[in-house]
């Protein structure tokens, strides 16, 4: 039965590893091509040099140095899911020139990519990132060719630091954590459970090293017979799933982890293992451990615990948060239609973007009133409209109270989506050069309030820009009405769906969002193009396809996001469940050994009539102190979120969203509280089992 617990921990170990494995991979090949030694950013201003020049420069270094450059080339209507590799053959036979010949062998099923020849390339933009195959320092010569045609550079031949915090924003990041204290608290178990038949190898003359020799040959071919058949599963799971492309980066991956994970069961049990060994023999042939060791032992497994299952719940709640969000607003999501959002290109320079910024702007304010451009800014909260009123001096008295979402829509918006006045009566349009502002019914005892930071706002920014100020027509909204924002692009997974809030309507004609406000609105996804089509020959038409490199379909990304997130879900509910069984046992295992550890005194206060909380002070103080840190740290995280709230700016901290709406606290409460209630009940269970045995071994 022992024996299970090691075999269960390195069968844990190696399915993690083999998972863990895959989706690494598959991620990773959804961004960049797999086996890059070496990634090239090329940006700056356009070089007087023409493009086939610079095409041709680097074909030519690829030849010198014997290695591999692509470059991958989003596709403009379908950014997310395919994309076009340009390559530049240096090794002749290379899995490159394969490439060129038989296509792109992926990892994932989730991107297509079509391979073409470099000279492709030639009369377009050479700005963007190249991917470098071979030798790393050839990395280095294909920066300097960019750079001698005037081009600023940035190379990048590590990527320890990028994996890990990529890692570290996954869910898969907190499964490792979660797999890596399991299996150290399998193995420690699995050593101190023994500490009876390693008292009885001491008392026949076997050395430490025969014994842990012993255990090793008593275990290892179940062992290795499990990894074998994970691993027998997983080339053939692969071979289904894509033709088994790059398996041996999949194994080598694979068996990386799983070289980790084995290192902490080693060092735990070998922590375990001289744990068992420092008692007399005859206190281990009772079955008896060192009570400081044991002790220090499990809570060196018991505070990491904590913090894991804290971790795993925290994150669990919020992607449930957002998965709620996600799943009331499906219904919304099918009348976006061809609502499309456009990408910008980062590669530029300063002084394009901001010439290209300020064209895009006109071509968007055109396309809005040839009805092509539906407006839904997100990014506004009263909060902030009440800072804006507060810094032009307008009279705002109860102002810092006002708190909620404002959405800012055009009249396209209102043709799109179903916004309703008090009567139930459609609202189909802004007025002609005015402002529409639609306050929610309840929110009607704030409607001054409201109205007085929305004028203030307005003024300010007509101010901006040197325009009269727009007639305000104030109406209230249906009761219950929710409306729809269409998501932001830049932060998937946000909420989409807004009830209670503040709509306010502004069309171009008003003047008070310059060209640059609409191009930033439009590069969060919030100002969105309803013919993509047509906006693709349009922005052609005016130029601006270096700056504009995709138009994409909002509802498309959202259902990808959407389905991504019910995935990560399931995971972090699983880290869940693990997380709290591993907090659970470190309970179980904290109580045993504070009975039997001391177990001549707890049972000599238990027979004098000494209350619970008397013979166990000291312990219950303890997991007292363990319970109340982090809901402690997690109330002052509210207050400080408070606070910030309430400070001119009323700007939220990127953290907030951890909070889970204030919830976080009654989260973390709940995990502490049940902790802490097993290991009592385990402690009084062993307590009486200890009585009644008169101070021998169950």
């Amino acid at each position: 039965m022992r024996g299970r617990i090691i075999r269960l921990a390195i069968l844990v170990a190696v399915l993690v590893a083999v998972v863990g494995s895959f989706v690494m991979l598959s991620g990773l090949d959804a961004v960049a091509p797999l086996g890059v030694r070496g990634t090239v950013q090329v940006s700056g201003s356009t070089p007087s040099k023409p493009s086939s020049s610079t095409i041709a420069g680097v074909e030519r270094t690829a030849g010198d140095t014997s290695a591999d450059i692509v470059k991958l080339v989003e596709d403009i209507k379908d950014p997310g899911g395919a994309r076009s590799m340009y390559v530049a053959v240096g090794d002749r036979s290379g899995e490159l020139a394969r490439w060129l010949a038989d296509g792109y062998s992926g990892f994932t099923r989730s991107m297509t990519t079509t391979v073409l020849p470099f000279d492709r390339l030639s009369g377009q933009d050479p700005r963007g990132s190249y991917y470098v195959y071979g030798d790393p320092a050839a990395t280095w010569a294909f920066a300097e060719r960019f750079r001698t045609d005037g081009y600023e550079v940035d190379v990048k031949t590590d990527y320890t630091a990028s994996y890990a915090q990529w890692l570290g924003n996954q869910p898969l990041g907190v499964s490792f954590a979660v797999t890596i204290l399991l299996c150290a608290m399998l193995a420690g178990m699995f050593a101190l459970m023994n500490v009876k038949g390693y008292a009885v190898q001491r008392l026949q003359g076997n050395s430490s090293w025969s014994v842990i020799a012993r255990d090793v040959r008593a275990n290892i071919r179940q062992a290795l017979a499990s990894i074998l058949t994970v691993l027998l599963g997983f080339t053939g799971f692969l071979a289904l799933y894509n033709h088994a492309s790059h398996m041996g980066m999949a194994l080598a991956l694979a068996a990386g982890v799983f070289a980790v994970f084995l290192m902490v069961i080693v060092v735990a049990y070998l922590i375990g293992f001289m744990v068992a060994s420092r008692s007399s023999l005859l206190a281990s042939l009772k079955g008896r451990l060192p009570a400081r060791l044991a002790s220090g032992l499990i809570y060196c497994v018991r505070v990491p615990a904590v913090i894991l299952a804290v971790w795993a719940v925290i994150y669990a709640g919020m992607v449930a948060s957002q998965a709620l969000d996600q799943a009331e607003a499906q219904q919304a999501w099918a009348t976006a239609g061809q609502a499309s959002a456009i990408r910008l290109n980062p590669r530029l320079s300063q002084d394009e973007q901001d010439r290209y910024a300020a064209a895009t702007g006109q071509w968007l304010i055109s396309q809005e009133r040839q009805g092509r451009m539906i407006l839904a800014e997100e990014g506004y909260t009263l909060e902030q409209l009440s800072a804006v009123a507060s810094q032009t001096g307008s009279p705002m008295d109860g102002a810092a109270s006002l708190s909620g979402n404002v959405l800012v829509v055009n009249s396209n918006y209102l043709h799109a989506q179903t916004v309703q006045d008090a009567l139930g009566r459609r609202i189909t349009r802004v007025p002609n050069q005015g402002v529409l502002v639609v306050i929610p019914a309840s929110k009607q005892d704030q409607r001054e309030r409201i109205e007085n930071v929305v004028r203030a706002f307005i003024g300010s920014q007509s101010q901006m820009h040197g325009v009269a100020t727009p007639r305000i027509t104030v109406l209230t909204g249906k009761s219950g009405q929710s409306l729809f924002g269409y998501g932001q692009q830049n932060m998937p997974n946000q909420k989409t769906l807004f009830h209670d809030a503040v709509l306010v309507g502004v069309d171009s004609d008003t003047g008070i969002f310059s060209p640059d406000d609409y191009t930033a609105y439009a590069s969060a996804g919030n100002a969105m193009l309803t013919d993509p089509d047509q906006a693709l020959v349009s922005l052609r038409e005016a130029g601006l396809q270096p700056f504009i490199y995709a138009v994409s379909s909002v509802s498309a990304k959202a259902a990808a996001d959407f389905a991504k997130l019910q995935a990560n879900l399931r995971i972090h509910l699983m880290n869940v469940l693990v997380a709290i069984a591993i907090l659970i046992a470190s309970a179980i295992a904290a109580a045993q050994t504070h009975v039997r550890g001391g177990a001549q005194r707890i049972f000599a206060r238990y027979v004098h009539g000494w209350s619970f909380p008397a013979t166990h002070r000291l312990a219950i103080t303890m997991e007292t102190m363990l319970a109340l840190a982090p809901i402690l740290f997690s109330t002052y995280q509210i207050i400080q979120s408070g606070l910030r709230a309430g400070t001119p700016t009323g700007a939220q901290n990127v953290a907030d969203i951890y909070l889970l709406g204030g919830w976080q606290p009654a989260f973390i409460a709940a995990v502490t509280i049940v902790n802490i209630l097993i290991y009592l009940l385990a402690t009084a269970r062993y307590e009486r089992i200890l009585a009644a045995n008169h101070s021998r071994e169950e």
